[in-house]
């Protein structure tokens, strides 16, 4: 989890895009440049910029800079006793995905009728359609679709809630999934296949294998990319890996 020193750094840089106040596409000052004026190192700079990257407010673009993509929710994040809500961050929303997501999953499998089924593999043709035609924005969104799909499987109101909140906050990995390059973006769109697969056989516990093992696979990419510090209920699932 980040330390107090780099939730600080992010709350300036949530003023300081506030307050200049900066556009969408505006590049933000050079590291060096807000490491100064910050008082921080630069590698404590680059963990807040990355998790201001995870929520959707910035984009980190290798050998340019750092560019603003949205400037919703700019306030200051809510703090607790001096800490962040886990909820809030990265690490504590890819946690909640592990532990409910394949709970979803395994429910969705247990009611799913066959209309949900085709509506499922059409949200997955969507997904390979996008994969091969559409830039990171449509991949995003159809992936976040196909995750509201599997919610409205189980026909439980709070948990289609549960299962769009969730969705609708995944812009990290959409992202890192929209930069991979295609054999990557092709196991990950095997295992959303294997998902549907297992919903269509009404296997719960596969479901739920199937799903936690997406999750897994998803948190690792966002580890090496940088993105986040894996939540350890899943390091220990991973083993002892190097990121």
């Amino acid at each position: 989890m980040s330390s107090k020193m780099e939730r600080r750094i992010e709350n300036d840089l949530l003023i300081l895009i506030r307050e200049t106040p900066f556009d969408l596409g505006d590049r933000l000052p050079a590291e060096r440049e807000l490491a100064r004026r910050f008082k921080t190192s630069r590698h404590t700079l680059r963990s807040a910029l990355r998790r201001l990257e995870a929520v959707g407010i910035l984009e980190i673009r290798a050998g340019s800079g750092c560019y603003v993509i949205s400037t919703d929710n700019l306030s200051p994040r809510e703090q607790v006793g001096g800490r962040l809500d886990a909820a809030e961050s990265p690490e504590g929303h890819l946690e909640a995905r592990y532990v409910l997501e394949p709970e979803i999953a395994g429910l969705a499998a247990a009611k799913a009728k066959a209309e949900d089924i085709g509506d499922l593999e059409n949200g997955l043709m969507r997904i390979s359609r996008a994969m091969m035609t559409g830039g990171r924005e449509a991949i995003a969104a159809e992936h976040r679709q196909f995750q509201n799909r599997i919610a409205a499987c189980t026909r439980n109101t709070q948990l289609e809630q549960v299962g769009r909140q969730l969705a609708d906050q995944r812009r990290v990995f959409c992202r890192t999934f929209g930069c991979m390059d295609k054999s990557a973006q092709e196991v990950l769109f095997s295992a959303c296949v294997a998902i549907v697969n297992a919903i269509k056989k009404g296997d719960a516990a596969l479901a739920r294998s199937r799903m936690r093992e997406f999750v897994r696979q998803d948190a690792r990419l966002m580890a090496m990319r940088g993105h986040i510090t894996l939540p350890e209920i899943i390091r220990q699932e991973l083993g002892d890996m190097t990121f």
